[in-house]
């Protein structure tokens, strides 16, 4: 796909809310590859707390749990929360397991009294103790890892150079999640593309020793997670997830979802509220059923066969869900409706859509709010055939037609009505001319009805939000 954002998380549960950036100035970070020279031996027991996992290291299915441990490679960041000083050195497990003893030489200045928070944070690209979020595939080897404990400094004995602390209790400042994404038949959904968002609150990006956070940004920045994310696979998806809840209480709690199938051609999207139950250091493991974002069904006329979008969109990348570029010369659309459907003609002669309304009760709808739904920019005349009744609704902005100026011809045939709602100010009754970079150009359209048929187009109805409504009605004679 030529223009993928980012994802949020990396688009998991919602629509675009935006969440804004905060520029972090870390403390100096020590690098744990290299020896420092330490004033304080220290050695403090450690255990997981809460029923919290510590470090995700094994799924147990049986009991749907995520085991935990420490191992001896691990780093514990020190920083001195009252005196807001990041130690340059790190403490080590003594031993691999659950219960285990921190142990090593610290470098900074401590008191008795001093509150330390130990951050156990493996990966830290942007610093010690930094917690990142990012470049998580979605696999059970890929889920970011960390866990905090404070304890306090109890004694301080200078003339033998050691220092001694209450026990460390780790908890998770993340949840684990093993997503399951399925159609609304139940089936498996091929994942290329995964966008996951908190509409009223925010998922973290980067949590620093000194409190301060980035977030994922917002819209047009990207969600977490990134393009190519899983590459239509149908495994669950595991993810560390930090959310910081909304701050008014009263806003519902939950996350959004966007999928993008590029197997099946379909776009997905689902919020699950949490009712007051996502809360950070948990294993949830929810199986999330999608609903595919309306898609017209499109052919090519002569042969029936179909003809899918070029280009899919989530509905978080605020973009068209679907973009059909050169669909062929004469082409039917079909079914009850299209959101952000766009079709769009850049080379080529004259070319024939047909717009077929299947449920006779239901005229086909389609909402462009996004962009355009017709640009027809190559050479020669666009042809709409009526078959039924469809109706468009466009921004107030533009039109929903684009023609090219040099030909500027736009011609209705068939039997039925076309229920235009666009701007008042730009175009003409709900078509523009344009040239072939899609830039508005001066002139009349010369819309009219072909040999055979007549064309009855009404007075514009203004809505009072910038857009107007026309109906075109065409009939054979």
């Amino acid at each position: 796909m030529g223009k993928i954002k980012l994802f949020l998380f990396a688009s998991l549960l919602m629509q675009g809310i935006v969440a804004c950036n905060i520029i972090v100035d870390t403390p100096e970070v020590p690098d744990a590859s290299q020896s420092v020279s330490g004033k304080w031996q220290v050695s403090i027991p450690a255990v997981k707390g809460g029923g919290a996992a510590t470090k995700a290291l094994e799924f147990d299915a049986l009991n749907k749990k995520v085991l935990t441990s420490f191992e001896t490679t691990d780093n514990i960041y020190v920083y001195n929360k009252t005196k807001n000083a990041l130690d340059a050195s790190c403490l080590k497990p003594e031993s691999a397991g659950t219960s285990v003893t921190l142990s090593g030489m610290l470098a900074g200045d401590y008191e008795e009294g001093d509150v330390l928070e130990l951050r156990y944070a493996p990966y830290c690209p942007f610093g010690g103790g930094v917690f990142d979020y990012e470049e998580q595939d979605g696999t059970f080897e890929t889920i970011r890892d960390f866990g905090v404990a404070t304890v306090t400094v109890t004694a301080v004995d200078e003339l033998n150079h050691t220092m001694t602390t209450g026990n460390a209790s780790f908890t998770n400042p993340y949840s684990i999640f093993r997503f399951t994404f399925v159609n609304e038949g139940g089936d498996p959904i091929p994942i290329y593309l995964l966008w996951i968002n908190s509409p009223f609150g925010k998922l973290v990006f980067k949590d620093a020793p000194d409190g301060t956070r980035e977030y994922y940004g917002s819209l047009n920045e990207g969600l977490f997670p990134r393009e190519s994310f899983r590459n239509n696979s149908t495994d669950p998806v595991w993810l560390s997830i930090c959310i910081e809840a909304p701050g008014d209480p009263s806003l519902p709690d939950g996350l959004q979802f966007d999928i993008e199938d590029w197997e099946n051609k379909i776009v997905y999207d689902m919020y699950k509220p949490g009712d007051g139950k996502i809360t950070n250091g948990k294993f949830y493991a929810p199986t999330i059923q999608m609903m595919a974002l309306p898609k017209p069904d499109v052919t090519l006329t002569a042969s029936g066969d179909p003809v899918e979008p070029t280009e899919i969109c989530g509905q978080l990348e605020m973009n068209n869900y679907y973009t059909y570029v050169n669909p062929g010369s004469d082409i039917t659309v079909g079914g009850e409706s299209g959101d952000q459907t766009r079709f769009r003609w850049n080379s080529g002669g004259s070319t024939t859509m047909r717009l077929k309304q299947t449920v006779m009760e239901y005229p086909q709808v389609f909402v462009c709010d996004h962009t355009v739904f017709i640009e027809h920019l190559g050479s020669g005349v666009l042809t709409l055939d009526l078959n039924g009744n469809t109706s468009v609704f466009g921004r107030p902005d533009d039109a929903v037609i684009h023609i090219d100026y040099g030909y500027h011809e736009l011609v209705f045939q068939g039997n039925g009505t076309l229920t235009v709602t666009s701007s008042n100010t730009v175009g003409t009754k709900g078509v523009m001319l344009a040239d072939a970079g899609n830039q508005k150009r001066d002139g009349i359209p010369d819309v009219h009805a072909a040999a055979g048929y007549s064309l009855d187009i009404s007075e514009g109805v203004d809505n009072g939000d910038g857009t107007s409504t026309w109906v075109y009605t065409v009939a054979p004679l």
